[in-house]
């Protein structure tokens, strides 16, 4: 390392313990300056660009989800003569988060063939517990609409739904969900669709 350069100064008896200290004050300051030349030369240099933001995971439109975790109840079949229905028994925390919206129904389809006719839809309703009354919460369809199957490498396919709507009269009834074919549309001879059902966990940006 280069010595630390020192300036000299000579000045009359009279001024000397003045200009003492404003000697002391230069030496420090070109100290700083040789010190400050040194560390800007041996830095390593630092990337202008900045580092890119993580990403979190998001599906179903954009809207960052959390799996609940796959139900215990096999994937139902719903054909042009079979509804489905699905029920779930929920916590009350659950229950509210379904009010809310924290957590909504997300229908999976694993495998579909379509009808003879093509353009089927399917109509998911809220049952009430008596079985006395339905309440129509979305529809959905299969798009494009060709048969698929996940089990031989087609990719499954995720509908989303609120139940918002769901009123029950007791925290002991359970949530039941009905999903079939539209038979006021198209003819739906022949068309068969596997469904999964989950109760997906929302995180709003």
């Amino acid at each position: 390392m280069k010595p630390v350069p020192s300036v000299r100064l000579v000045v009359p008896a009279g001024g000397r313990s003045r200009l003492a200290v404003l000697g002391a004050v230069l030496v420090l300051g070109a100290a700083a300056v040789w010190v400050w030349q040194i560390r800007s030369r041996t830095a390593p240099a630092r990337d202008p660009t900045p580092a890119p933001p993580t990403l979190q995971p998001t599906a179903f439109s954009g809207i960052p989800a959390t799996p609940a975790g796959r139900t215990n109840q096999p994937p139902l079949i719903a054909t042009s003569s079979n509804l489905v229905q699905w029920t779930a028994l929920v916590s009350p925390e659950i229950r509210r988060a379904l009010r809310q919206g924290d957590r909504r129904l997300v229908i999976t389809v694993l495998s579909y063939m379509p009808s003879d006719a093509g353009g089927s839809s399917l109509v998911v309703s809220l049952v009430h517990p008596d079985r006395s009354k339905r309440t129509e919460i979305g529809r959905f369809g299969v798009h494009p609409d060709q048969a698929f199957d996940v089990d031989q490498g087609g990719r499954p396919q995720r509908f989303m739904f609120s139940l918002a709507a769901w009123n029950p009269e007791s925290d002991s009834d359970p949530l039941m969900v009905e999903v079939g074919f539209d038979a006021q549309g198209e003819s739906t001879s022949g068309v068969h669709a596997r469904l999964e059902f989950q109760l997906i966990e929302i995180h709003p940006n």
